[in-house]
C-alpha cells in the first residue's frame, strides 16, 4: 500500500530527525565524559536559576583536585577519567539534597555547583566530599580545594562569580588543614597588587 508506506516512512524520518536533534542538543549542553553540564550551559542555567529564585540566597562553589595531572600521570588517563566520573556521581547525589541547584564539570578536574546558601549544610557537604575522596584510593591522597563565593548581587555576571570562587579555591591550595575558603575582597586586591608589581618590574627592566 503506497500511501501507508509513505506515511510510515515520514513517521520514521520525523522520529530520526527528532532523535538526532536531541542528541545534538545534549552534546552541545553536556560534558561527554561525565554527562554533567558543560561550562557554557552551566553559566546559562545558573543565570536562569538566580532570576527564577530572587528570594533565595545562593553560593557558588568551585573545586578541583590538587595536582590532578600528577595523579593522571601516575595512574593513567583511564583511572583519571574514572575519578572524574566518581566526582560527577557524588555531585548528582548531593543535588538531591540541595534543590534548587545547578552543577557542572567546567574543564579538566574543575567542577562547580550553585546551590542555596546555608553555612552548616555547605561545610557539611565539603566534609563529606573530602571523606569520599579519602576513601576513593587509599594508596594516593587526593586533596581537593573548594572556593566558596557567596552571591550578594544576583545580577552579577556568572563568569565573574566563577572567577571569584576560583580565587577563593586558590587561597587554600597547599594547605593540609583547610580544604575550603570563602571569597573575601582582599583576595582580589592582592591579585591586583601582585599584577601592579609585575607591571612595574617589567617597566623597570625595559628602562634598564
Amino acid at each position: 500500500q503506497p500511501a501507508t508506506l509513505m506515511t510510515r516512512l515520514k513517521n520514521v524520518i520525523v522520529r530520526s530527525q527528532f532523535f538526532l536533534l536531541s542528541q545534538m542538543k545534549h552534546a552541545y549542553e553536556h560534558d561527554p565524559l561525565t554527562g554533567l553540564y558543560n561550562r557554557n550551559f552551566f553559566f546559562s542555567e545558573t543565570r536562569k536559576l538566580l532570576d527564577r529564585c530572587p528570594g533565595i540566597r545562593f553560593a557558588l562553589i568551585r573545586f578541583d583536585i590538587d595536582h590532578f595531572q600528577t595523579y593522571n600521570s601516575f595512574w593513567g588517563e583511564e583511572e583519571g577519567d574514572r575519578l572524574l566520573r566518581f566526582i560527577a556521581d557524588r555531585l548528582r547525589e548531593l543535588s538531591v539534597h540541595c534543590e534548587p541547584c545547578v552543577f557542572a564539570r567546567i574543564n579538566a578536574d574543575a567542577f562547580c555547583i550553585c546551590l542555596p546558601y546555608e553555612k552548616e549544610a555547605i561545610e557539611g557537604y565539603v566534609g563529606k566530599a573530602v571523606a569520599a575522596l579519602d576513601n576513593y584510593n587509599r594508596e594516593y591522597r587526593l586533596v581537593p580545594s573548594f572556593g566558596i563565593y557567596l552571591i550578594t548581587d544576583p545580577h552579577e555576571k556568572i563568569h565573574k562569580m566563577y572567577e571569584l570562587a576560583t580565587l577563593a579555591a586558590q587561597a587554600c591550595k597547599g594547605s593540609i588543614v583547610d580544604y575550603f575558603s570563602y571569597y573575601r575582597p582582599e583576595m582580589s586586591e592582592r591579585i591586583l597588587g601582585e599584577q601592579w608589581i609585575l607591571n612595574e618590574m617589567q617597566a623597570a627592566l625595559d628602562g634598564g
